[in-house]
């Protein structure tokens, strides 16, 4: 049997009883978190964009552009809201994908679940099942896809979103993987728009492709139904190098998103910038270092790192939010990296741009396998000299957020939206999600306007 095809029979055979009660909680925290990044999202560049580019095409009132007061085709608010959940790095990660599994997965199944009527449990399972699809493929294809230049949360989330879609949709296994087959050739997204409105537009249209793979599938629209391990396939043309095993090997034992688990962001940058921020905070609250007696910052990284962190000398937010060097001025001259830090304005700061000027970042080949620590030097004109490095970050599984943790993000995200009442009751609607008979009421909670 056939990789996509076994892989395809997994998909189909797993249901929400075989979860344990740890991922029907960590999905439930997920689906928060990515929800209020969303929220948070709505008041972005982007997000005025595509709410543009949404009404200019129009369509049926299939699904809720979350945030806007706006319903439409159910693929254009799945591409929106994906857009939205990724315009502020704030969304999770998981190192298995090597991305974002939250932003593409998550509006796919809100999107084609609302147009369905499905209960919460089943929008709750067939996401559960996406993500870990997405970070077994991930494990499988990186980090080989990654260093090609393909931008992870799209290349490999669409057929995580493919088959939370699929399985959402009450495919057979035959069907499943068509349409995993489909949504291959509509994968992409590439490293060098990190730090644009691109980046996050990947995620939305990895979303997107999602269900509209899953709706030409449902037409009995043809496709490879061995596209992983196909000699042109997936795995062959955008890694190269990889292992088929480790797509079905230990499929949900143990699920991906309870191990290694997902990372939750304290931070709305690049993950890579995390440990720079915490060890420069570390320095500077411990010491109290001021600005002005900085003389050089020196920062070492991984250099597959380095090779994220591409803004060095960053001139906006989108810029900033890929940049070490932004990193390191953030966490010197306010303390704090919340969204207040990542504006054009805070970016421009003639004092922040005073200390990137100052920061040299170099690539540490020891540092290989350890993608995101950081060691931080900062030297002061009167002689003296700090050091700290941070190899475990705030959001990490070993150091995770706790749900208050995540209720206060998601508290601050969704008040640029929506009313505190609805925030509220909103949290209170998807901490019971398996319960919800459909997606209506929350829906009309963080619709917006």
């Amino acid at each position: 049997m056939t990789t996509t095809k076994k892989l395809a029979d997994l998909v189909i055979d797993i249901t929400y009883k075989d979860f344990p009660k740890e991922a029907v909680r960590k999905g439930k925290e997920c689906i928060l978190d990515t929800l209020g990044c969303i929220l948070a999202g709505c008041k972005s560049a982007e997000g005025t964009i595509m709410l543009e580019y949404a009404e200019e095409i129009g369509g049926k009132e299939e699904a809720s552009i979350i945030g806007f007061g706006r319903k439409t085709n159910s693929h254009i608010a799945a591409l929106v809201n994906g857009t939205l959940g990724h315009s502020l790095d704030f969304d999770d990660a998981q190192d298995s994908l090597m991305g974002h599994p939250s932003t593409v997965i998550l509006p796919a199944v809100l999107a084609l679940g609302e147009k369905l009527k499905s209960s919460g449990e089943s929008i709750l399972e067939a996401f559960i099942v996406g993500f870990e699809v997405a970070c077994k493929i991930g494990k499988a294809v990186n980090p080989e896809l990654y260093k090609n230049g393909w931008h992870s949360t799209n290349a490999v989330g669409v057929l995580g979103a493919t088959a939370a879609t699929a399985k959402l949709s009450g495919f057979e296994s035959t069907r499943v993987a068509v349409a995993l087959g489909i949504a291959a050739s509509l994968s992409g997204g590439l490293r060098a728009n990190f730090g644009t409105m691109t980046k996050p537009f990947h995620a939305g249209k990895a979303a997107e492709n999602a269900v509209v793979a899953t709706r030409l599938a449902a037409s009995d629209f043809t496709a490879s139904d061995q596209i992983l391990e196909a000699k042109n396939g997936f795995c062959a043309t955008f890694s190269g190098k990889y292992d088929l095993s480790k797509v079905v090997n230990g499929f949900a034992d143990p699920l991906e998103i309870i191990s290694p688990g997902v990372r939750l962001k304290p931070y709305p940058s690049c993950l890579e910038t995390h440990s720079v921020i915490e060890a420069t905070l570390s320095i500077v609250e411990k010491y109290d270092i001021q600005p002005d007696n900085v003389e050089s910052v020196e920062c070492r990284i991984a250099p597959l790192a380095l090779n994220i962190l591409i803004h060095q000398n960053p001139q906006n937010h989108l810029q900033g939010k890929f940049s070490a060097q932004y990193a390191v001025a953030t966490a010197l001259i306010y303390r704090k990296a919340s969204l207040h830090q990542f504006t054009d304005g805070a970016v421009r700061n003639p004092d922040v741009q005073s200390i990137i000027k100052k920061t040299s970042v170099f690539a540490d080949p020891e540092m290989e396998q350890a993608m995101q620590s950081a060691v931080v030097t900062i030297k002061l004109l009167d002689g003296r000299e700090y050091t700290k490095r941070v190899d475990i970050t705030t959001g990490h599984p070993q150091k995770p957020m706790f749900l208050d943790n995540i209720i206060d993000k998601y508290k601050n995200c969704a008040a640029l939206t929506i009313n505190e009442d609805n925030i509220e009751r909103s949290i209170n609607e998807v901490l019971d999600f398996e319960t919800i008979r459909n997606l209506d009421r929350l829906m009309s909670l963080i619709g917006g306007r």
